[in-house]
């Protein structure tokens, strides 16, 4: 006698249900796939290095070079990336890793070469006190040190600008370097390389003004009471006395 399939029993969903999840436990229902151990892992998503570039009077340093440097068991490695700085002193380095050390350099211009350090943050002159950074850091405001030395001599009864006045700035530890004041008293010293301060000496004879250095009062004074004032922009007027 022949069975008539479509009253064949059929078994319930639920149990059809189990079987099926059944066969895939005992690998009956075809391979599971797996992972492939010898895949490389993914890198860390890059992310740009951000911040802002001023000088010692808190003015935006724009038209710097600032670059992200690998780091290496000798200190600086290969570039990664390197950016200028807008009219703001902002700037944004891109291609580093959110999981990899870098360091952030300003390559020497207006400013001094230097490593982004904290404890103030500021570009450090020397590679031992800078630290390191991963891509996506927001660093904010980094200080620069000038490579300058810009001011205004004056006659100190008549307050105008004082013109040839030759004066010379010797940063500790390097050679003295000079400039002579312009039509309106005005000098700028460029060229240094290291350190914030220095000595300076004002020679006005020439011109029929006193020979001196610079005081603390912002004028030229006697060598005994000789300041050491900072680099950058000088406060003020310097005041200089006319030979009698």
């Amino acid at each position: 006698m022949l069975l008539d399939p479509t009253r064949l029993p059929r078994a319930p969903r639920p149990l059809l249900a189990a079987l099926v999840a059944g066969l895939l436990l005992l690998g009956l229902a075809g391979p599971t796939p797996r992972a492939d151990a010898s895949a490389p892992a993914r890198p860390s998503a890059a992310a740009a290095v951000t911040g802002r570039v001023v000088s010692f009077d808190g003015a935006a340093v724009a038209g710097a070079t600032v670059r992200l440097r690998a780091v290496a068991r000798t200190g600086l490695g290969p570039v990664v990336a390197t950016a200028t700085t807008n009219g703001r002193g902002q700037f944004s380095l891109p291609g580093g890793s959110s999981s990899t050390p870098y360091y952030v350099e300003l390559v020497a211009g207006s400013h001094q070469r230097g490593w982004v350090g904290q404890d103030p943050k500021a570009f450090q002159t020397a590679l031992t006190w800078a630290d390191t950074y991963a891509g996506g850091a927001a660093l904010g405001t980094v200080v620069a040190v000038p490579a300058f030395v810009r001011g205004v001599v004056v006659d100190s009864q008549t307050k105008l600008g004082v013109r040839g006045v030759k004066v010379t700035f010797t940063p500790l530890g390097e050679a003295p370097l000079s400039a002579t004041t312009q039509r309106d008293g005005s000098f700028r010293i460029t060229g240094i390389t290291g350190g914030e301060d220095g000595a300076m000496k004002f020679a006005g004879a020439a011109v029929g003004y006193e020979n001196g250095v610079w005081g603390c009062a912002n004028a030229v004074v006697p060598p005994a009471l000789e300041c050491q004032p900072q680099i950058g922009v000088m406060p003020g007027r310097i005041r200089i006395d006319k030979l009698p």
